[in-house]
């Protein structure tokens, strides 16, 4: 019988924070891609290129996997994954993880059981040393020829590298797992490139907020620009494709701001999220967000979330200027925080 197992280990704690943070809010950091990949030392076969894995965990909030890249190779059917995740762990009431024990036993049972239901001819789990840590691993082939190779290297208690290997060609799979011979892991490394990046913020005076369109082929597009002291921002939205509707959404939320300028103890933010798709430059979710809050307890807890509430504009474009052939259909004066905050993820 599995028992549960309550541990104070300072790592665990913070990548399972991390993972909580990810069901939350799906935009947000985890790690930086490019650091977690350089701490991965493996030499790939020649024909075989990295690629991000998208990890949107929108797909399975509750999978407990983590950021991860891929090595494919020219055939297109051979490769090997690595990715960070959570083992022998689950989420309980509350999106609070829980852990089991998780010695190299419990992670080959686990593996095995796993993976069971999937490959009914699948070899027994074995543990052995892969890149210098601790592993276990299991081999399986398909009916179709593809041949797997699945290794879980223990990083810290549950916290595991998850490899795995798969080709459909016999000879290439062969060559594929010889290769991971090669790897090599400093699991302080590792660890570390999995801290989240820290976002850039920047705060400006804001002044005023004009609302009007810009025409992209010929559709008016609802357009926004927060004038402030240090810049100007304009965020530019087709929202659900009814431009009357986008346009008039957050009107409400400015006239609070507007009405609440000159209250004391106020808090009055205009919230602008940019994610960074580092797979991707310059693109990733970019939205809109407004607080006019009197409440101290209301406050507090907006504070204590990091400024992060529910997206009021999803944003196509942002500019650093007025965009061109802007058309102002009105305004609001304000007293208020432009919140400007860039993140990778």
């Amino acid at each position: 019988m599995n028992t549960d197992k309550t541990t104070t280990m300072p790592t665990k704690i913070k990548f399972a924070l991390l993972l909580g943070a990810l069901v939350v809010f799906p935009t947000m950091a985890f790690c930086n891609y490019s650091n977690f990949i350089k701490t991965i030392d493996y030499k790939p076969l020649p024909g075989y290129s990295a690629f991000q894995l998208n990890h949107d965990p929108g797909d399975d909030p509750f999978s407990l996997d983590g950021p991860g890249f891929q090595f494919l190779g020219n055939d297109q059917c051979s490769s090997v994954i690595f990715q960070i995740g959570l083992v022998r762990a689950y989420v309980g009431q509350g999106k609070i993880i829980h852990y089991l024990p998780a010695t190299p036993d419990d992670l080959k049972l686990e593996l095995e059981k796993k993976l069971g239901e999937k490959f009914t001819n699948a070899s027994p789990a074995v543990i052995g040393n892969l890149g210098g840590l601790t592993s276990v691993s299991l081999a399986a082939v398909k009916t179709n020829g593809m041949s797997y190779l699945f290794s879980w290297v223990q990083l810290e208690t549950n916290i595991v590298l998850k490899i795995t290997a798969v080709s459909c060609d016999a000879e290439k799979f062969k060559a594929l797992t010889n290769s991971l011979q090669s790897l090599k892991l400093d699991k302080k490394q590792v660890l570390e490139s999995l801290e989240p990046t820290k976002p850039d913020i920047k705060t400006s005076r804001l002044n005023k907020i004009e609302y009007g369109f810009i025409q992209v082929q010929k559709q008016p597009v609802a357009t926004f620009v927060f004038y402030a002291n240090d810049r100007i921002l304009s965020c530019s939205s087709f929202g659900d494709g009814n431009y009357d509707r986008t346009l008039k959404a957050p009107l409400g939320s400015f006239a609070k701001l507007r009405d609440l300028s000159n209250q004391p103890n106020a808090l009055r933010m205009a919230i602008v999220d940019i994610g960074m798709d580092q797979s991707s430059p310059g693109e990733g979710q970019k939205s809109c967000s407004f607080v006019a809050e009197t409440n101290a307890a209301a406050i507090s807890q907006i504070k204590a979330g990091d400024y992060r509430l529910p997206m009021e504009i999803y944003v196509w474009k942002i500019w650093d200027k007025v965009p061109e052939g802007f058309q102002k259909l009105g305004e609001y004066k304000v007293n208020a925080v432009l919140f400007v905050r860039k993140e990778e993820y």
